[in-house]
């Protein structure tokens, strides 16, 4: 997947849309301590809920990010890390062949 100018764009609406960072993933029971953003499922060489919450994040530091918001980043990211990976890569050889710099 090549990055162009409009995915970067919407990677970023993604992000800013969905609820506001930290996040963690915990396991075991959800004890309600922080918000939550998805039930992952069971996990099951250990048989436990695995859940993405917030970590420590109070709720009146919260913006409008919906579940769906979330969601949709959570997607996203799947495909969008490698990509912006090999983004970074690719960039990093421009410069190394601008700058005459061995990688």
């Amino acid at each position: 997947m090549t990055l162009t100018r409009a995915d970067i764009e919407k990677l970023k609406a993604l992000a800013e849309a969905a609820t506001n960072a930290p996040w963690i993933v915990q396991t075991g029971v959800y004890t309600g301590d922080n918000w939550l953003i998805a039930m992952c499922g069971l996990d099951t060489p250990t048989n436990e809920e695995v859940y993405v919450t917030t970590d420590l994040v109070r709720s009146s530091e919260l913006n409008d990010g919906t579940a769906k918001d979330c969601g949709l980043f959570i997607a996203a990211s799947r495909e969008a890390i490698p990509a912006l990976i090999k983004h970074i890569e690719d960039l990093e050889t421009i410069i190394a062949r601008l700058s005459n710099i061995p990688k």
